[in-house]
C-alpha cells in the first residue's frame, strides 16, 4: 500500500495510505454518518457564552485497527530504508549505516495496525469511538462538582405560549438557571461550549483529562483560551458579544467572492456558451461547506444545481425534472424517476442498464444561473464578512407557512393578534411542472 502527503494548513502535512488503489477500501463498508455543524453549537450558546477548543493529536492513529485487516494493510517503506549510495559511504564496515529498526528486516513492507488515513471506515470507527469517550467526560449530570452538570431538558419549541425565541429550541438546563456546557467534536476538533469563562476552562479541562486517561493524545499547544469570540471551528465562527452571530473568516469571505466571480466569469465569457461541469462541482462543493453559515445562500445555488445536472434524461428546458406523468409518454428516460433502483448497482451496472457513461464535459447553464450569481455578488459585495444573527431579541413571535405541491398553491402568516392567508390554482403549464420548479 503506498501513500502519500496532502498539505495541511502552511506549515504542516497530513499522510494519506491509498486504500482504494490496493483494493483494500473496495471490500470495506461502513454506513453514512453525521458530523456536528456550528448549526448544533448554537444550540448550547446565549448572549456572553464562552468557547474553548481542544485538538486531538494523531486522531486516527489512537485507534487500534481490526484483527482482521491488519494482514492487508502492508505499508510499504522501501524510500525509508538504507540505499546502497549510504552504504558505500561507510565502507570498510558499511553495517554501521543500518539503524536497528532495519536489521533482520528483509522485507520492503511493515503491517499497519491503527486506523490509517484513506481506510474507508477509518473516519466512522475513529468518530465512533470519540462520541463515547466525550460520553465518558460527561459523567454523571446529577453530579454538583461535574462542569457537564444539568437538571432538565427545556423543550422552547415554535407554537409553544411560554416560548422565548432569545433562547434554543432545545436544551438542557442547570439548577442554577444557566444552559448546560457541552462538548462538539468535529473528527480531531473539539469545541467546548458554557456559560461563563471559568466554566468553560473547566469543562475542556475535563474532557482533556478524560481523552488522555483513555490514550487519546490531547494536542495542548493547540488548546484555546475560552472566548466570546473564538476563531473558526467547522468552518464558521460563532461569536456571543452582543447576541449570538454566525459568520465566516475573512480569509473564507475573499474566496467566497472570488469562485462566485469566477462563475460570472465563466458564464458570461465562455466562447461556445458551455460551462466546465467538473469546475462547477467544485465551485459547487465549496458554496454549500460555506452555506452552512449562511443560510441566505441556498436558494441562489438552485441555478448552480440545475446547471450541473441538467444533461440528464428528464429534464425540462430549465434543468427541473418532468413530472412522472409527462414521462409516460418516453418511458426511455422515466428511470431518474426509480433512482432508488439504482443505488447499490456499481458503475458498470449502472452504465448497462441506464445507458449513461458519466456525464459530459461541458453542460449548458439554465437561464436562471446569471440571476442567482447577480443575487450572490450583491450578497457578498461587502469587505467584512456578513454578520447572521442566530436569534432575535424581540419577544414576538411570527409565523409563515407555504405549500407548493399539486395543483395549487397556499400561505398562511400569524402572529398572536391575527392571521392572513392566500392560495390559488396553477395554469395549466405549472401543473406539468414539478412542485420544486413551482416553488
Amino acid at each position: 500500500m503506498h501513500y502519500f502527503y496532502v498539505a495541511k494548513g502552511k506549515k504542516d502535512i497530513r499522510m494519506v495510505y491509498n486504500g482504494t488503489a490496493s483494493g483494500v477500501n473496495d471490500c470495506l463498508f461502513y454506513p453514512h454518518f453525521g458530523l456536528p455543524t456550528i448549526n448544533h453549537v448554537t444550540r448550547a450558546l446565549a448572549p456572553s457564552y464562552h468557547q474553548a477548543d481542544l485538538d486531538v493529536g494523531e486522531m486516527f492513529l489512537n485507534f487500534i485497527l481490526g484483527e482482521e485487516l491488519r494482514p492487508y494493510s502492508g505499508v510499504d517503506i522501501t524510500h525509508l530504508r538504507t540505499r546502497q549510495d549510504d552504504l558505500q559511504h561507510h565502507l570498510p564496515d558499511p553495517l554501521t549505516a543500518i539503524p536497528e529498526w532495519e536489521k533482520g528486516r528483509a522485507k520492503c513492507w511493515e503491517r499497519w495496525v491503527r486506523n490509517w488515513m484513506g481506510l474507508r471506515d477509518s473516519p466512522g470507527r475513529s468518530g465512533q469511538m470519540m462520541v463515547i469517550a466525550k460520553e465518558m467526560a460527561y459523567g454523571d449530570r446529577r453530579d454538583p462538582s461535574n462542569p457537564f452538570q444539568w437538571e432538565r431538558v427545556v423543550l422552547n419549541l415554535p407554537g409553544n405560549p411560554k416560548r422565548n425565541p432569545k433562547l434554543p429550541w432545545v436544551y438542557k438546563l442547570r439548577a442554577d438557571g444557566l444552559i448546560a456546557a457541552e462538548a462538539f467534536i468535529y473528527v480531531d476538533d473539539c469545541r467546548v461550549v458554557a456559560a461563563t469563562r471559568i466554566q468553560a476552562w473547566w469543562a475542556a479541562r475535563r474532557l482533556a483529562s478524560t481523552l488522555s486517561n483513555l490514550g487519546l493524545q490531547d494536542a495542548a499547544r493547540k488548546r484555546t483560551t475560552p472566548s466570546e469570540q473564538p476563531g473558526p471551528w467547522a468552518g464558521s465562527v460563532a461569536h456571543t458579544k452582543g447576541g449570538v452571530f454566525l459568520l465566516v473568516t475573512p480569509e473564507k469571505w475573499e474566496k467566497t467572492k472570488s469562485v462566485v466571480d469566477e462563475l460570472g466569469e465563466m458564464l458570461h465569457h465562455s466562447t461556445d456558451g458551455l460551462m466546465d461541469r467538473k469546475r462547477l462541482e467544485q465551485i459547487r462543493g465549496f458554496l454549500v461547506y460555506v452555506s452552512r453559515t449562511y443560510p441566505w445562500m441556498p436558494p441562489y445555488l438552485k441555478g448552480l444545481h440545475l446547471t450541473i445536472d441538467n444533461w440528464r434524461p428528464g429534464r425540462d428546458a430549465d434543468g427541473f425534472k418532468l413530472k412522472a406523468g409527462v414521462l409516460k409518454e418516453r418511458p426511455h428516460i422515466a428511470w431518474e424517476w426509480k433512482a432508488e433502483e439504482f443505488v447499490d448497482l456499481s458503475p458498470e451496472e449502472f452504465a448497462e442498464r441506464t445507458g449513461m457513461i458519466g456525464g459530459p464535459e461541458k453542460v449548458r447553464p439554465v437561464s436562471r444561473l446569471a440571476r442567482d450569481v447577480a443575487a450572490l455578488q450583491d450578497l457578498l459585495a461587502g469587505k467584512n464578512p456578513s454578520l447572521v444573527r442566530v436569534r432575535s431579541e424581540s419577544e414576538m413571535s411570527l409565523y409563515l407557512m407555504g405549500d407548493a405541491s399539486g395543483k395549487g398553491f397556499g400561505t398562511a402568516w400569524w402572529n398572536d393578534k391575527k392571521m392572513d392567508w392566500e392560495s390559488g390554482f396553477y395554469g395549466f403549464w405549472h401543473q406539468q411542472q414539478s412542485s420544486t420548479a413551482n416553488g
